[in-house]
């Protein structure tokens, strides 16, 4: 593929990664239309490291365009509170990234699922809200040439936990076309006047990310819907808020600045 020379240290055969995941028998899951994670384990560098390994099915046919700037947005994104690129595999008709595994999955396993096995302490709280600020203050603030990325979707269910419990924030790359700006009840109220997203949309949303993180209970329902002022009809009134008469008439879309 053209344009894939300067990422060539991070090419992987696609033998090597079907070896990995056992022939993609170890399915992780299947968290939208054209995405399938499997785990993996590969030797990088002569080091042995547990990995999760997205492939694009040939059906959907992931436009090549969309691969090519989903690399590019997270080959120079390296912290350790944001889940890393590993490699990619580009041969034929394959569409493969492969991304560090967060063997303890989500933080919403844990916040909002009640996990059956495992309870967090609240000092394992504190250092998982702590290193998922600074990821996502490295994504606002720190990388090279004066760019930032906005993560779009700052959710409990994007912050996932490596074996340590160090939190990592994940799906930060080149966002999808159909893909929503957030979550339902983490969503930045101005977006829905605006129809824009800035750094203070992932901070508002790390902001309910927070609060729930502290209760205990998920943004949904009627306390989301206040939370979103006006993203559908409130109880008992006859006609949207203002905020959702601005979002019916503005542009579909959104800037990131």
């Amino acid at each position: 593929m053209s344009g894939m020379k300067q990422w060539n240290s991070l090419r992987l055969s696609f033998q090597e990664i079907r070896h990995a995941t056992e022939n993609f028998s170890k399915l992780i899951g299947t968290p939208g239309i054209g995405k399938v994670y499997y785990y993996g384990e590969l030797s990088i560098h002569r080091i042995r490291m547990k990995v999760a390994v997205k492939r694009s099915p040939s059906v959907f046919g992931q436009a090549a365009n969309e691969f090519l700037m989903e690399i590019q947005f997270v080959s120079g994104v390296q912290h350790e509170n944001l889940v890393n690129l590993v490699g990619y595999c580009d041969e034929e008709k394959e569409k493969i990234i492969v991304y560090e595994y967060a063997e303890r999955g989500s933080l919403d396993t844990y916040i909002m699922l009640n996990h059956e096995n495992y309870t967090l302490t609240w000092l394992e709280r504190l250092k998982i809200v702590v290193g998922a600020a600074r990821g996502l203050d490295h994504l606002h603030s720190h990388l090279e040439g004066h760019q930032h990325i906005i993560h779009r979707d700052i959710t409990s269910t994007h912050i996932l936990l490596d074996d340590k419990c160090v939190a990592k924030i994940s799906d930060f790359g080149w966002p999808e076309p159909q893909s929503s700006p957030s979550t339902l009840g983490c969503l930045d109220p101005e977006f829905l006047s605006t129809v824009m997203l800035t750094k203070k949309s992932d901070v508002y949303s790390f902001g309910v990310v927070l609060f729930f993180e502290r209760s205990t209970n998920p943004p949904n329902g009627l306390l989301a819907k206040f939370i979103t002022s006006g993203y559908t009809r409130l109880p008992n009134r006859g006609k949207p808020s203002p905020r959702a008469e601005a979002r019916e008439h503005s542009p579909k879309g959104t800037t990131v600045r």
